[in-house]
């Protein structure tokens, strides 16, 4: 047998097994066939897209930039790159080899594929565009009608969502697509249920109607996310088992303690010296714009945090109408944020994009249950607040802004317990010491241990803050 007849076999048996699901045994023989002939470019490709079908990611990295080097313009190599570099969370080198793929052949599968990944970069409007091109390729593309009428959520047209979902009614859906349809039904249900309490609570400060509201949603829009639920029960077992750091006495905060943690929350400043000039500049009036509002927002979450009775957040209805009004505070004036909702569709989180976030339907329901059978039977304290930060970093109950709102609810654990809050820069937060601990905290089962040692250090770090103000 020849060379070329036994590489022809070989992707025969390759072929017929990747066809038939038999993922391993395809990878395999496609991996002989670059062997016996390592310039055939098809043997490449089918490795490649062999290997991101069994979830071998990385290895079909290789794979299909070894079938790019050798012919640059086949377009299914470029997409089997860009979904594997999407299942590796590298959302920009997707994006690129999504967009070579399009620029090759804008076939409705390559532009609903750019589409979805323009979408989780935050670019809802070229997603949207995208969609309709795909949909007028292919009007029965029923995957790509079904983004567009989600991404209108994003885009905050929700008449035009609920009208798009309407639309779906009676079409042959797969599983996966009526699951995301009836996931956004309902989150679009509740969304219309609470936003008069939350609109009233952000113009009169009233929380009693958001109270009624939450305690009107059906039981049925209830159901919970039980991996999200299983993963934080990892994190309390953690924190039960753990020895909780020494507790100090009561410390006495500066008077604009709630503007100091704001202002370090993204973080805007970094030093005294960077605070006392933000906080002049503040007093002369100037008027903020960017992060320097969102931060000054998060000086109103602190101080909302702090004046509650803190037996509150052990109700699961009055922790999640404070929550809300936290997050709706938080975002007042923001761009394309919805203050006070939880996620109407799925997203993620930029420092751990390969975590699996709650789904958007089952958002209220596993916040209810978290508080109720977990966060209520920890003793209050850091290991407590690290479980908040936890469970709320992978709940990820809203579309943006989870991170700040967990860190002010961790800090009044801190408080409750006479220790200082912790503040961080941003070489020990979210986008660095911090965020590498909580990943940390996932692998091992909920291990917490990483993150008390860089929260202790966040509280020395505030501690020094204290003192050097008070020097100033």
């Amino acid at each position: 047998m020849t060379s070329k007849e036994k590489w022809f076999r070989t992707m025969q048996q390759g072929q017929h097994d990747f066809q038939k699901g038999n993922l391993s045994s395809a990878v395999k023989f496609f991996s002989l066939a670059t062997e016996i002939s390592p310039s055939r470019v098809e043997g490449w490709v089918n490795l490649g897209v062999s290997q991101v079908e069994a979830g071998y990611n990385q290895a079909a990295l290789v794979a299909l930039q070894q079938a790019i080097s050798l012919a640059p313009n086949i377009m299914p190599a470029h997409m089997a790159l860009g979904d594997a570099q999407r299942f590796l969370g590298n959302f920009d080198s997707a994006f690129i080899a999504y967009q070579q793929a399009v620029e090759l052949q804008r076939t409705p599968m390559s532009l609903n594929k750019l589409a979805a990944i323009q979408r989780a970069r935050g670019n809802p409007e070229k997603a949207e565009a995208l969609f309709h091109e795909a949909l007028r390729l292919a009007p029965g593309f029923t995957l790509a009608r079904v983004n567009l009428a989600t991404v209108q959520v994003d885009l905050q047209n929700f008449d035009e969502a609920n009208k798009q979902l309407n639309d779906l009614e009676g079409l042959p859906l797969s599983l996966l697509e009526s699951e995301e349809v009836n996931s956004t039904r309902i989150s679009l249900d509740i969304y219309n249920r609470l936003q008069p309490s939350i609109d009233s609570a952000l113009r009169e400060g009233d929380l009693v109607p958001m109270k009624k509201a939450l305690l009107a949603i059906p039981e049925n829009l209830l159901q919970a996310d039980e991996e999200i639920l299983e993963g934080i029960r990892g994190y309390a077992n953690s924190a039960l088992s753990l020895s909780p750091p020494k507790e100090s006495g009561t410390c006495t905060l500066p008077n604009d303690w709630p503007l100091i943690e704001a202002l370090f929350m993204i973080p805007y400043v970094e030093s005294v010296d960077a605070f006392l000039k933000t906080k002049e500049a503040l007093t002369n009036g100037i008027k903020p714009a960017g992060d320097l509002l969102e931060s000054i927002n998060m000086e109103r979450v602190v101080s909302a945090a702090r004046s509650i009775h803190f037996e509150d957040l052990l109700d699961p209805i009055k922790a999640e109408m404070h929550s809300r009004h936290w997050h709706a505070l938080a975002t007042v004036g923001v761009e394309k944020m919805l203050p006070g909702q939880f996620k109407m569709v799925k997203n993620m989180s930029h420092s751990d994009t390969l975590k699996r976030r709650a789904e958007p339907h089952l958002v209220t329901g596993t916040f209810r249950q978290f508080i109720s059978e977990i966060y209520a039977k920890l003793p209050p304290g850091l290991l407590r607040g690290l479980v908040v930060m936890m469970a709320v970093s992978d709940m990820h109950a809203f579309p943006d802004g989870n991170g700040r709102i967990a860190l002010a609810w961790m800090n009044r654990e801190l408080e409750a317990v006479g220790q200082i809050p912790a503040i961080f820069t941003h070489e020990g937060g979210f986008k660095g010491g911090f965020a590498e601990a909580m990943r940390e905290a996932r692998s091992t089962g909920g291990d917490l241990s990483s993150l008390v040692s860089v929260t202790t250090g966040a509280q020395q770090y505030s501690q020094d803050f204290c003192d050097q103000l008070r020097r100033k």
